[in-house]
């Protein structure tokens, strides 16, 4: 499998494993994934996911425009991940130069803070401080404006 044609590209990627995850992702060559990850194997990160090629079943470009964009949904499985995975995995994806990624962890948390008290309560104070960062890096209106509404929501 050529994973380089990827590179910069909106893919869904199927691993073997059954699940997807979609994202404009990077590629990776086997020597810089032996450095930084000690695998020697082509890879492509979506957020901070990386795969490798052999746990790859499909990929496909997403190129389709609907309600969410070229995706499917308005998050995936990436996004509750990162939210299970805590705060620093949230902050990775918050503070994306891809507005997708960033936009689609603000639709995963907006639906966790409505229907996991858990998870407010565990994360709330942390979140709220990082939502206010956002606001004052982010330039993208529909991220601002989701970032807003998600504060007042949550405080």
């Amino acid at each position: 499998m050529n994973l380089k044609k990827y590179d910069k590209k909106c893919i869904r990627l199927s691993c073997i494993d059954g699940k997807d995850y979609e994202g404009k992702c990077s590629y990776y060559s086997s020597e810089y994934c032996e450095h930084e990850h000690g695998v020697k194997e082509d890879c492509l990160e979506i957020v901070n996911f990386v795969f490798y090629e052999k746990d790859i079943k499909e990929i496909k470009i997403l190129k389709k425009k609907g309600e969410f964009g070229v995706f499917s949904a308005p998050y995936g499985e990436i996004e509750k991940v990162n939210i299970l995975d805590g705060i620093d995995a949230i902050e990775d994806q918050l503070y994306s130069d891809e507005f997708e990624d960033v936009y689609r962890m603000l639709m995963c948390l907006k639906d966790y803070f409505e229907l996991d008290i858990r998870l407010v309560l565990e994360i709330k104070e942390e979140i709220i401080e990082v939502l206010n960062d956002l606001l004052l890096i982010t330039k993208n209106s529909e991220c601002r404006e989701a970032a807003k509404q998600l504060l007042k929501n949550i405080e």
